[in-house]
């Protein structure tokens, strides 16, 4: 406690609003420099008021442990309510660190105290509390003289932290597979899982040393294998060799060549007992291809698929193939030399070994669009080529080939999701029904070219959803192209890809959920390094990913 003496003016005026309620307000002084009073009874008055003595009973003001406030005005047992100098002034410590005060009136006698001002602390001294700490730990905590939480030791904790979770590898039979469990909300662990693939990036081994690293390659799924193709490699150049991965033994295995010319840009699609490889890019004249090769996974041997001279299906690279169940469907891409953008297709009979020709699109000639079947159709969007709307920024237009009804439907992309663009993600989802194109390159909105947006268009309604555009929080560097994709039943998956023409490789992802229409991140934890245009395929569990920009000879698998 603090006695001080203050001119009587300032004090009074200080304590007006404090004591507005009291039964003895005070006015101010008069010529004389002394207080008026105004006399009146309290009954409340800590003087007895049938004997005039001072009791010395009246209580002080409390603090609630909870809250650190005051619950009353009145002065603590052991304070005296009496004083000796009229206009002295008191002041105590209170609440969370604060002060209070209270004036000496004329008549001998401590006006009550006023409000608690300036609390700085957290908590009030001696004030106590229990906390969680650690793995489902307690600690008691006491606030200290400066109102600060002082903590004590951590007691009862468990053996993990709740949601933790424990791999133990090398207890499967089968590779890559392991065993988990996981710290439950009592920080006690679960029981050992069954054997399992774990979650997120995981490592595969190593391609055999003489199939290089390349990008601009193709793959398929085979149903136990991802098979490759092609490429280029900065090792040897327009590649022809093929390999075979097996997630489920962790084993690559070499196929026989494929008795072709190297390329790169060429397309592959997967029959369900073959791989057909059609067209490319190779480095001796004509430079563009109109040839390929059948891969049979039953007799690991190739056969050349032969030249559509009839109908003639002019040589080209980074045009775009569908299976449809019964054929290959060829269309689009560009002519080397003299330079064309090309707008013609053929369907081809892997039977049969014979091409038909299909009608005429009314989408003018381009490469690099996105191309899938969906619903029975194959749905063509975007693309880059000297007659599309908009010219060098993309085409934005869409149609949809029904080669049952060898017939075409224009469609209407939604702009502000598909403004023209090429390079975008064309994936269908695993209903079959749905054309998903996300991403792509186009005309420069700042502050970019690459973009973030994108459409679905359902096969079963005629009729596109917009993909809402994800957050930098969510997705940091979303707008790109050149990236990986793949579908559950649940989301769309992208990964990887360019922020600019053909640098600025990305290494993060994130993951589209149909049922909520909002983006996730995926983890960045043992994720590949950062690559576009690398080869994408889903097992129906889970993703591999492998080389890409530049000549990378490594990849992952990715578990949902």
């Amino acid at each position: 406690m603090q006695l001080r003496f203050a001119s009587l003016a300032a004090v009074f005026s200080l304590l007006a609003c404090s004591s507005s309620g009291d039964s003895n307000p005070i006015t101010a002084p008069d010529d004389t420099g002394e207080a008026s009073e105004t006399s009146t009874e309290d009954s409340a008055s800590p003087e007895d008021s049938s004997t005039g003595e001072d009791t010395g009973t009246a209580t002080d003001s409390t603090v609630d442990s909870a809250t650190g406030e005051t619950a009353g005005d009145t002065a603590p047992a052991d304070v005296s309510t009496t004083c000796a100098e009229a206009g002295a002034v008191e002041s105590q410590d209170c609440g969370k660190c604060g002060k209070r005060a209270r004036l000496c009136n004329s008549d001998g006698k401590w006006l009550p105290w006023g409000a608690c001002t300036g609390e700085k602390g957290m908590c009030t001294p001696a004030e106590t509390r229990m906390t969680a700490c650690g793995k489902c730990g307690k600690r008691a905590e006491t606030c200290s003289a400066t109102c600060g939480w002082e903590p004590g030791a951590c007691t009862g904790e468990g053996l993990c932290n709740a949601g933790d979770v424990e791999v133990q590898y090398g207890a499967c039979p089968i590779a890559k597979q392991v065993k988990t469990r996981t710290c439950n909300d009592t920080c006690g662990w679960s029981d050992w899982s069954g054997c399992v693939a774990p979650k997120g990036w995981n490592d595969i081994a190593a391609a055999p040393s003489t199939f290089y690293g390349r990008q601009y390659h193709s793959a398929v799924w085979t149903g136990t294998e991802m098979v490759i193709f092609g490429g280029y490699s900065s090792s040897g150049g327009y590649m022809a060799d093929a390999a075979a991965y097996n997630p489920t033994t962790d084993v690559w295995r070499t196929l026989p060549a494929s008795g072709i010319t190297g390329r790169q840009y060429s397309t592959a699609v997967w029959t369900g007992t073959q791989m057909l490889v059609f067209g490319g890019y190779s480095t001796s004249l004509p430079y563009s291809r109109n040839d390929g090769a059948a891969w049979d996974a039953a007799s690991n041997t190739w056969s050349p698929i032969p030249a559509p001279t009839s109908p003639t299906v002019t040589a080209r690279y980074s045009h775009s193939a569908v299976w449809t169940g019964s054929e290959m469907i060829v269309w689009g891409g560009y002519l080397a030399s003299p330079g064309t953008y090309l707008a013609d297709g053929a369907a081809y009979n892997p039977t049969t070994k014979v091409w038909r020709t299909i009608a005429a699109s009314p989408l003018a000639g381009r490469y690099d669009h996105g191309a899938v079947f969906a619903g029975g159709k194959m749905i063509v969007f975007g693309g880059r080529g000297t007659s599309c709307p908009g010219s060098t920024s993309g085409c934005s237009d869409a149609a949809a080939y029904d080669p049952v009804a060898n017939s075409w439907t224009s469609l209407t992309p939604p702009s502000a999701d598909l403004d023209g663009r090429y390079g975008p993600g064309s994936i269908v989802d695993s209903t079959g029904k749905q054309a998903i194109f996300w991403g792509g390159y186009g005309a420069y909105v700042s502050p970019s070219y690459t973009r973030n947006t994108g459409a679905i268009f359902d096969t079963t309604t005629s009729t596109w959803k917009s993909i809402t555009p994800p957050t930098d929080t969510v997705f940091p560097s979303s707008k790109r192209w050149l990236t990986s994709m793949w579908t559950t039943s649940t989301a769309l998956y992208v990964w990887g890809g360019s922020t600019s023409s053909t640098s600025g490789t990305t290494a993060n992802g994130a993951y589209y959920e149909f049922a909520t229409s909002t983006w996730k991140a995926m983890t960045d934890t043992n994720a590949p390094t950062a690559r576009n245009g690398a080869v994408t395929v889903w097992t129906g569990n889970e993703a591999i990913v492998w080389g890409g920009y530049s000549y990378k000879n490594d990849g992952k698998i990715y578990r949902p």
